[in-house]
């Protein structure tokens, strides 16, 4: 669970400029996050997620001018298997 928090101008060089989730998350929680200006070369500028992650839910979370530079500027979820849900509540924001 991550709760008022805010990532800023972070980089990766493969996945995810703040945030990556592999192999077996539990079902994480963010809440209050402002999530700006992340970038990564691959996917998800700010949240990345690969295979088998049990969901991962977002509240009252800002998105803001995230750059990726094959796929998921804000967010990438990729190979999942089973029974995988995203939420993301409609007070959450995403703009360029």
């Amino acid at each position: 669970k991550v709760i008022n928090a805010e990532f800023r101008e972070n980089e990766a060089l493969l996945n995810g400029g703040a945030i990556g989730m592999v192999y077996g998350n539990q079902g994480a929680i963010f809440a209050k996050l402002d999530l700006i200006s992340n970038t990564t070369k691959e996917s998800g500028g700010a949240v990345y997620s690969f295979t088998n992650n049990l969901g991962a839910k977002f509240y009252k979370s800002t998105f803001h001018s995230n750059r990726a530079g094959a796929d998921g500027g804000a967010i990438s979820f990729q190979q999942h298997i089973g029974n995988t849900q995203i939420n993301i509540n409609l007070i959450s924001t995403f703009t360029i």
